[in-house]
């Protein structure tokens, strides 16, 4: 399932509603539309590099491994910040 297809179930549910109940669950949509999106992107992104060879699939890639890769590019981003002459 791709991200994307949660952002038009959140629109939806934005559009037709009015309680608390309603912006609850289009935030929770919008949540996995993003969550999907960052995973995809660490997956093809980074591990298949890494974890070549593993039982690792884009579905078994949790919020820790996502943190995990978030970070690291935040990392390296800062370093090459800092690292210049």
């Amino acid at each position: 399932m791709e991200g994307k297809e949660f952002v038009g179930t959140a629109r939806l549910v934005l559009s037709n509603g009015s309680a608390e109940s309603d912006f609850r669950s289009a935030i929770s949509r919008a949540y996995c539309a993003c969550f999907l999106t960052v995973r995809s992107a660490a997956f093809v992104g980074c591990a298949r590099n890494v974890l070549d060879g593993l039982s690792v699939t884009e579905q078994t890639i949790g919020h820790k491994d996502i943190l995990r890769y978030l970070g690291g590019a935040l990392l390296l981003k800062t370093f090459r910040i800092f690292a210049k002459p």
